[in-house]
């Protein structure tokens, strides 16, 4: 059964061939699709760049923001040429160099987080965000998340929110061995005020739990999932389905329950798909069974790594509803699943491997070893 409490979420494609279809509806009312918005500052990783072109001399800023925009371009080379004749000494230029080389190669690495470094030396608050990032992945650098924090710290009181929101999630799910929820509630209203839809939906998760000093309300948690979800925040959608599903704080209303998480399957939201496939498919949640649609989304569900959809998937496979019964399909998606973590996976494929014929079961494990994720040391 999916999880009805509040959630705060901050690839290699599955061996299935089928292609993807919409997402399916149940028996609810007709729901608009949340109309679309420019993202936030915080979300929007292109915004970023110019966010502290204020930090270099005036007469610099133009030939600085055309550098930006060929990197949103994708044009690196042409970004990096055109920074080698800028000012090092300018904070802006060994930041920018710095994005366009994580753009460039796909990845961080030390050149990059060299570069961060000269632009947060210089006092570039995005540059010493980014840098942090580093720190906590162990990029280009030794995993070192209080330096990370110290760099948050720094970066947010500096003026990036960006920094301040991931400084904040850090605080509120106790990355350091320990939460500070007090500091984290205090930032995530900051943020929440300006509009920001995931601090907007953290806002609903401390009224909600009683986190961070606050009484419990739900009739505030309630209204802080909903500003969050009318701004495209797909995890407040499904933190609106739970509290109607289970009665919590709101009077129960299946009905307004699968609302919100249709809106969140129509953002193509994992969790969403897997838990409205999983409805469908067995007819859960006063949803006409469809297991047919229900497959559908939870492959989609499953194509995106999500571990309980792969593993319910490889049910649908053995079980043949929904789909042509194939026991091999259900091995690879059972495996998927136990590879992210899902343990009862684990048994069902070891009870489907002692039914398989010798061929089907050196089919099946032929798949799965092509479908599991490579394993390699230059991905961050």
């Amino acid at each position: 059964m999916p999880n009805s409490g509040p959630s705060n979420s901050s690839s290699s494609p599955g061996p299935a061939t089928a292609p993807q279809t919409p997402a399916s509806r149940p028996a609810v009312a007709n729901v608009a699709p949340a109309p679309k918005r420019e993202p936030h500052p915080i979300d929007d990783g292109n915004r970023a760049l110019k966010a502290f072109l204020h930090l270099s001399p005036a007469e610099d800023r133009p030939a600085l923001e055309k550098i930006a925009d060929l990197i949103v371009a994708r044009q690196f080379d042409a970004a990096l040429s055109q920074l080698e004749t800028r000012d090092p000494q300018d904070p802006n230029v060994p930041f920018l160099r710095g994005v366009a080389l994580v753009r460039k190669d796909g990845k961080g690495s030390a050149a990059s987080a060299g570069e961060y470094q000269k632009a947060a030396d210089l006092g570039h608050p995005e540059a010493m965000y980014y840098l942090s990032s580093q720190y906590t992945q162990g990029i280009g650098v030794p995993v070192d998340k209080m330096r990370a924090v110290a760099l948050r710290e720094t970066a947010y009181q500096a003026g990036s929110q960006t920094a301040g929101y991931f400084l904040a999630v850090t605080y509120a799910q106790g990355d350091l061995g320990f939460r500070n929820d007090e500091k984290a509630r205090a930032i995530f209203e900051k943020l929440a005020a300006s509009g920001h839809p995931r601090s907007l939906n953290w806002m609903g998760v401390f009224y909600r739990t009683g986190r961070g000093g606050l009484t419990r309300d739900d009739a505030k948690a309630n209204q802080f999932y909903r500003e969050a979800a009318a701004l495209g925040e797909v995890t407040a959608m499904r933190n609106l389905h739970g509290m109607y599903r289970g009665g919590n704080g709101v009077q129960k209303d299946l009905k307004e329950a699968l609302m919100w998480l249709q809106r969140a399957v129509d953002e193509n939201n994992p969790e969403a798909l897997r838990i409205m496939g999983k409805f469908l498919a067995f007819g859960e949640e006063g949803t006409t069974p469809d297991p047919v649609r229900g497959a559908s989304l939870l492959r989609q569900a499953a194509l995106k790594n999500d571990g309980p959809a792969q593993e319910l998937l490889g049910q649908l496979y053995e079980e043949g509803k929904g789909l042509p019964r194939d026991p091999v399909q259900a091995y690879v998606f059972y495996g998927l699943a136990n590879h992210h973590g899902v343990g009862s996976a684990r048994m069902k494929l070891t009870a489907l491997e002692s039914a398989m014929a010798p061929s089907e079961k050196e089919r099946a494990q032929r798949l799965l070893a092509a479908a599991l994720p490579a394993r390699s040391g230059s991905r961050p």
